[in-house]
């Protein structure tokens, strides 16, 4: 039995399903897709997944069916890959406790919304029937609805399917070219591949294509398209591949060849990139190390001030066993300066840069050369004299003097501040910080000695592709996050975040130290290979060196994010290209 078969054979059980019943083979799809993100990566199921879901899209008779059959699909996936949002809710659950269909229904009823509404531009003539340009067509719209959560509130580009390559350098490499939006594109060309250029069923309300009005007039119109057909073939395959260029349209096995195809450049630019790249131990030698300590403090314990001495003195204590373990390297012969020790997000949940007793307090057993970074609070007023509080953090040298400082700039909503406040003035903030946390506005590299020009971000920054374009420009050579995934418990949100960070070392190419409270806390060099790592969970320190950064930017980092355009309109036009025939359906 053929492939072609394969997929007709799905086509016809597919359309056997009405009702509540296709709606839950929908749901059930996108549910087993979250599957392909972190932690568990299971790529190949993209085609298992979104394939027949697309199929299932194409087949319906109205573009209402349309929407509910991808509504489905999307609300399964988003909410089994997002359920960890409701988690946070439970630190405070007899205030928060209404709050909970929020994240866990609303939020992914209201993403689901958005993919199916966009993939509605794929169903506009003669794209949706077709057999390569719906499958392209489709590809598009969901590739744009990606770039388009760059932007819904602050932003909630989450679980791009991209991401399911996030596992692995070796199948991250072309994020340096077009970030994750070209490896989103990859994912889709692997998962909608094998079901295109298979036959049509179509659909009553589209109309059947128009027969020939006579056997002589049909027989020439066909004639003429496969000549047509033949010399673009001629003009476009070379010789060699001609043969089995001609096999694989004969079988009707271009589509999955493209999903492969995908999947090899993916693999084949991944292992050029890797096989290029200086060995971790040319990019760690000469480098100053840094020590990062994660407390894995409990949430509840971080926003209690009676737990106050408690959360600082744990965190000393960390920070002295990582001093002690610096000298004891030096004393082995690998000598190098600890440029740094590197607490989490929110580590002192205080207005540090008000209390110099505290920032001598917190330096007091640093060496000399050594600096230490820690998330807290900033308070400083606008013109009028109003507070305005910010999440940041400092950088303080071992007189506890302050060096530097960074605050946040790309706010969670609901968690940081409330959108839409005057509507819903009443609504308290999630976090049980601040109601709207003022916006920081500096996005220049921070320069100290030690780490050099590195590039600050807080938690919710790391998930935005190209957040540090400008930075770069400006010669930043190592990005840093502090973060603080205690809200999410032992649940796929922290690895997911972590995941999602990894690859913006592949995108800048730069190394990247991520230090989170309850871990996972990391260092990557410019490519993504991991350097040091403490999992999820544990309360512990590491003291690494920090690879040496490479001198240019990436394309990705100088085209940014109009890569999503550009690709989805490269989509659309391979769709329309594929098309010779409007009247007909036929790949």
């Amino acid at each position: 039995m053929g492939w072609a078969a394969v997929q007709a054979g799905l086509r016809l059980r597919l359309a056997r399903l009405h009702g509540w019943r296709m709606s839950a083979v929908m749901l059930a799809l996108g549910g087993l897709m979250a599957l392909t993100m972190a932690p568990f990566f299971f790529f190949w199921l993209l085609p298992i997944c979104l394939g027949p879901a697309f199929i299932a899209w194409q087949e319906a008779k109205t573009r209402w069916q349309a929407f509910a059959r991808l509504w489905w699909f999307s609300f399964g996936y988003f909410v089994a890959g997002l359920y960890w949002i409701g988690i946070a809710v439970t630190s405070d659950w007899q205030t928060f406790w209404w709050f909970l269909p929020v994240p866990v229904i609303l939020l992914p009823a209201f993403l689901a919304a958005m993919q199916a509404g966009g993939a509605l531009i794929a169903t506009l003539r003669p794209f949706w029937r077709h057999a390569w340009g719906g499958p392209l067509a489709f590809a598009a719209s969901w590739l744009l609805i990606e770039w388009v959560k760059l932007w819904i509130f602050t932003g909630f580009p989450w679980n791009l399917l991209g991401y399911s390559f996030a596992f692995t350098p070796w199948l991250m490499q072309p994020a340096s070219l077009g970030g994750v939006w070209l490896l989103s594109t990859l994912a889709l060309l692997f998962a909608l591949g094998p079901w295109m250029g298979g036959p049509w069923m179509g659909a009553p309300w589209m109309g059947e294509p128009e027969a020939a009005p006579g056997k002589m007039q049909g027989t020439m119109r066909e004639t003429a398209k496969r000549t047509d057909a033949q010399r673009l073939d001629t003009a476009v395959i070379p010789a060699t591949f001609r043969p089995a260029w001609t096999w694989l349209k004969t079988m009707r096995l271009l589509g999955p060849a493209l999903g492969l195809a995908a999947l090899a450049f993916n693999l084949v630019y991944s292992a050029a990139v890797l096989w290029t790249t200086d060995d971790m131990e040319t990019l760690l030698a000469g480098q100053d190390r840094v020590a990062l300590i994660q407390p894995n403090l409990e949430q509840g314990i971080l926003q209690s001030p009676e737990q106050q001495r408690k959360v600082i003195e744990r965190l000393l204590l960390l920070s002295r066993a990582a001093i002690g373990e610096s000298e004891r390297l030096n004393a082995a012969g690998d000598g190098a300066q600890l440029a740094a020790i590197i607490w989490p997000e929110a580590a002192v949940p205080e207005v540090l840069h008000r209390r110099p007793a505290l920032q001598g307090y917190l330096t007091r057993d640093l060496p000399a050369e050594t600096l230490l970074i820690t998330g807290s609070i900033r308070l400083e007023a606008d013109a009028k004299g109003a507070p305005l509080y910010y999440n940041s953090f400092d950088v303080l040298d071992h007189m506890g003097r302050e060096q530097a400082y960074y605050n946040k700039r790309y706010l969670v909503p609901f968690g940081e501040y409330v959108p839409f406040k005057s509507v819903l003035d009443l609504l308290p903030s999630i976090t049980g910080g601040f109601i709207n946390t003022s916006k920081g506005l500096d996005d220049n590299p921070i320069k100290v000695k030690g780490l050099g020009r590195f590039l600050p971000s807080i938690c919710y920054e790391g998930i935005v592709p190209n957040f540090h374009r400008e930075g770069l420009k400006q010669g930043g050579k190592l990005i840093l996050n502090l973060t603080n995934d205690g809200w999410f418990g032992l649940s796929t949100g922290p690895y997911q975040h972590f995941a999602i960070q990894r690859l913006r070392s592949v995108e800048a190419n730069r190394p990247l130290i991520r230090v989170s409270n309850p871990g996972i806390s990391a260092i990557f060099d410019g490519v993504g290979r991991q350097v040091a790592a403490i999992d999820l969970g544990l309360q512990s320190y590491h003291v690494s060196r920090v690879p040496r950064a490479a001198s240019k930017m990436t394309i990705f980092s100088q085209i940014g994010n109009l890569w999503a355009l550009m690709l989805a309109a490269l989509l659309f036009l391979g769709a329309r290209l594929s098309i010779t025939d409007r009247k007909s359906s036929h790949g």
